[in-house]
């Protein structure tokens, strides 16, 4: 009945019981089975939990309208399929049409033991069936291929032999496939733990770089400002600035030393400016703001550590330790960047945004303490540059170029270069390269994988994707979390190794 009516768990249950006892399986079909779905998950199922035991297929009740080798043609495909070792049939002997296709001399005459058959007896006579016509009843058929004589045919040797091969193949195909779910879960794991420490790390990057409106959007990103960037600022600024812009400051060959590269930049600035009381207000009122947190964003070490402890709440660091320091690996990811960060404006839509400023912004207009435009974009430039021997040297300031307009006191360019779209584009193209890049030291330093896909964020209400990092890759400098990708040459070399002989 389990077989009949039960459920494919309570089949697939009684068959593995079955596999350690059975010499051999025969499944008993009637004869318009062929083509049911049960049958064949029946033999699907004792294929599976029993490999290495003879399978043989019985076909009862047949009626005269097939004959032997017909019987065997229908069900050639279940035979095949799962590899069934041998076809029995046995004729409905009840009607009289059947009865040259019963071998009941054979079964008399067999000689095997104390079996007797006389055609009175209501029991049906299963004989192996052979594809060939001139091979079946009414023709005369060997001994041998009644199911009768099955059991003299097992040798208990072999097939004991036989069910140690199955039983070892079922245990490597269950080894494998229980170690792949598991391997795959594993890597499931790994990849969710991967996924989580880099979103911790892109959210305490953009505390720095993003400036958010009052929902908490981010209306546009700050660039980490190095020298490369304020020399380019300057020059660009400088070179596109009227003549009149410039009537305040000893610029021309003093200038060209600075655009030159020769020398320190900061001394170079320093020697360019009419020293005066308004220039020192300037660079001390930007200082200050700096310092405050009112102009843009200072990455430093104990900022950065306590960005990552923040964002950790929402985004675990599974694999580094609650209470353990992050300052360390925090003062390596910035100096790493500092050093390897080589980001430049496209100089020549930068002087073109910096002519259009000039053009539409009134030159007269003064900075808040009397100076002239030029005096003091210089004078605020100079202050960033100074952020290294104010704060430190693993410090990096993060202000946008309007913000630096605003600090300057320009606040009519402040506002005309964050909302004209030619001017605004060519800073955020940095800035982007630059998040890209931050984070990806930060992940080297904290031992997270670098992401594989391009990281996507979203600016102004729109989808950006960040281009791929271009700083150099590093070693981890605490714990690293370990990361897997599943390979199907990995699966081909395990199947390998466990290739028992």
């Amino acid at each position: 009945s389990s077989f009949g009516r039960g459920g494919p768990d309570e089949r697939r249950e009684l068959l593995r019981k079955a596999a350690t006892l059975c010499s051999a399986f025969l499944i008993v079909a009637a004869d318009g089975q062929a083509r049911d779905s049960s049958l064949g998950k029946l033999l699907e199922i004792a294929g599976e939990l029993m490999p290495g035991v003879p399978r043989m297929l019985a076909i009862n009740k047949v009626r005269a309208k097939q004959k032997p080798h017909q019987v065997h043609e229908t069900f050639a495909h279940l035979l095949d399929l799962h590899q069934i070792r041998r076809c029995y049939v046995a004729y409905d002997f009840d009607v009289p049409t059947c009865r040259e296709y019963i071998p009941y001399e054979v079964a008399r005459t067999a000689g095997l033991g104390a079996l007797q058959v006389r055609e009175s007896d209501e029991l049906p006579l299963f004989y192996a069936v052979s594809p060939e016509p001139k091979g079946n009843p009414p023709g005369a058929i060997e001994p041998e291929r009644l199911l009768a004589a099955l059991p003299g045919q097992l040798d208990h040797s072999q097939l004991f032999e036989q069910f140690r091969r199955a039983l070892r193949a079922g245990l490597r195909a269950s080894i494998l496939q229980r170690g792949e779910v598991l391997v795959r879960e594993e890597v499931e794991r790994m990849d969710r733990a991967v996924s989580s420490a880099r979103q911790c790390l892109l959210q305490c990057v953009l505390d720095f770089f993003a400036i958010r409106n009052s929902l908490g959007e981010i209306e546009e990103l700050r660039l980490l400002q190095s020298e490369r960037i304020i020399r380019q600022l300057l020059e660009a600024f400088a070179e596109t600035a009227p003549w009149y812009a410039r009537w305040s400051v000893r610029f021309n060959a003093k200038f060209r030393r600075i655009r030159e590269g020769v020398g320190d930049l900061v001394g170079g600035i320093r020697d360019l400016l009419t020293p005066g009381k308004a220039v020192d207000q300037v660079e001390q009122s930007v200082r200050a703001r700096l310092g405050g947190g009112r102009l843009g964003e200072l990455i430093s070490p104990e900022e950065l550590s306590a960005s990552i402890e923040r964002n950790r709440n929402a985004y675990p660091l599974e694999h580094w330790p609650d209470g353990l320091p992050l300052t360390d690996a925090c003062k390596v990811a910035i100096d790493r960047f500092r050093r390897d960060d080589v980001t430049s404006l496209d100089m020549q839509r930068l002087r073109q945004a910096c002519a259009e400023l000039w053009t539409k912004v009134p030159w007269s207009q003064k900075a808040f303490v009397g100076l002239t435009p030029m005096v003091a974009l210089v004078t605020t430039f100079m202050a960033v540059l100074m952020v290294p021997f104010d704060f430190g040297t693993s410090v990096i300031a993060a202000a946008s170029v309007s913000e630096l307009l605003g600090a300057a006191g320009l606040t009519a360019w402040a506002s005309h270069w964050a909302g004209g779209k030619t001017v605004h584009s060519v800073t955020q193209l940095a800035a982007r390269q630059q998040l890209s890049d931050f984070h990806a030291v930060l992940c080297d330093a904290l031992g997270v994988m670098r992401p594989v896909e391009p990281t996507t964020i979203r600016v102004a209400k729109q989808q950006v994707r960040l281009p791929d990092p271009a700083v150099t890759r590093h070693e981890p400098v605490g714990p690293a979390l370990p990361h897997y990708r599943w390979r199907e040459p990995f699966v081909e070399k395990l199947k390998e190794v466990m290739h028992w002989d």
